[in-house]
C-alpha cells in the first residue's frame, strides 16, 4: 500500500500541518495489519506488515532517525547482528541489508502478534541472512511472563510497565546466546524497560568488550543502572531515549 507523494511527504514532516493529516488518513485507513514500502531513511523500500492506525513512523521511514543513522555508520558487510525486541522487522531488515549476503541478523521477538508480523515481513524481503528467534532475552534460562501494553503494539517483561494480559514465553539470556550463535558485532537492545536484565544475563558476553550495543532507556534510573553495569564502555546519547554504548579502547 501507497500513500501520494505529497501526502508522505507531509506525513514525514513534524509540522502542524501533519498533525492536522494524520487523523483524517486513520479514518481511512484500514485497522487490521497490512504490508507497506517504507518511504525514507535506512530503510527505503523494505517491506513490512504494520498496523496503519499506529505505526506510520515504519512507513513513512521516520522512526528514531537517530538510531537508523548510527546502525548505518555501524554496521558493515559481514558483520553479525542482533536485534533484541525486534517487534516487526524494522532494524532487523535494516541490518540485513547493511552486513550483506557475508553476514548475519537474528531477531529475538517473543510476543507473538509482532512475531507473526516479523516473520511475514522478512518473508516479503525474501531476506536469507536473517533468522527469527521467538524467545525473550533477559536474565534467566526458562519460561517467563510477558505482560502486553493496553495502548500499544508492544510488549514486556516487566510487571509495572503494564496491566494488560500476560502469556508465558521461552526466555534465555545473552550469555546463552553467545555459547551457541559466537559474538555479534552490535547488538540493538530495546525492551519497554527490562535493559538491565538484558545487560544482566550478558556478563560474561559484555566483559570481552568486543560488543557495541544501541539501547533505549526509559528512565534514569534504567541509565545508571546500565552505566555501573558497564563501567568499561562509552556512553553516547543519541535522542531522547536512545543511546549508543561501545567498549572503551
Amino acid at each position: 500500500m501507497r500513500i501520494p507523494a505529497i501526502a508522505a511527504r507531509a506525513l514525514r514532516a513534524n509540522q502542524p500541518l501533519a498533525r492536522v493529516l494524520r487523523p483524517i488518513f486513520n479514518r481511512a485507513l484500514p485497522k487490521r495489519p497490512i504490508a507497506v514500502t517504507v518511504m525514507s531513511g535506512a530503510g527505503a523500500g523494505i517491506k513490512l506488515v504494520i498496523d496503519p492506525q499506529r505505526e506510520k513512523f515504519y512507513w513513512t521511514g521516520s522512526y528514531e532517525p537517530a538510531v537508523q543513522q548510527v546502525i548505518e555508520r555501524m554496521l558493515h558487510p559481514g558483520a553479525v547482528f542482533w536485534d533484541v525486541g525486534a517487534h516487526v522487522g524494522f532494524y532487523s531488515l535494516i541490518g540485513a541489508r547493511l552486513v550483506g549476503p557475508t553476514g548475519f541478523v537474528h531477531a529475538f521477538e517473543p510476543f507473538e502478534p509482532n512475531l507473526l508480523r516479523l516473520r511475514a515481513s522478512a518473508a516479503l524481503n525474501r531476506v536469507q541472512n536473517v533468522a527469527v528467534h521467538d524467545i525473550a532475552v533477559s536474565d534467566e534460562v526458562g519460561d517467563v511472563l510477558l505482560y502486553e501494553g493496553e495502548l500499544s503494539v508492544m510488549a514486556t517483561l516487566v510487571r509495572k510497565k503494564s496491566s494488560g494480559p500476560a502469556a508465558r514465553v521461552k526466555c534465555t539470556t545473552l550469555d546463552a546466546l553467545a555459547a551457541r550463535l559466537g559474538v555479534p558485532f552490535l547488538i540493538k537492545i530495546d525492551v519497554e524497560g527490562a535493559e538491565d536484565r538484558v545487560l544482566a544475563g550478558g556478563g560474561a558476553l559484555l566483559a570481552q568488550g568486543k560488543v557495541n550495543l544501541v539501547i533505549e532507556f526509559l528512565s534514569d534510573m534504567a541509565l545508571e543502572q546500565a552505566r555501573h553495569r558497564l563501567s568499561g564502555y562509552q556512553f553516547e546519547r543519541l535522542d531522547a531515549t536512545n543511546w549508543l554504548v561501545v567498549p572503551q579502547c
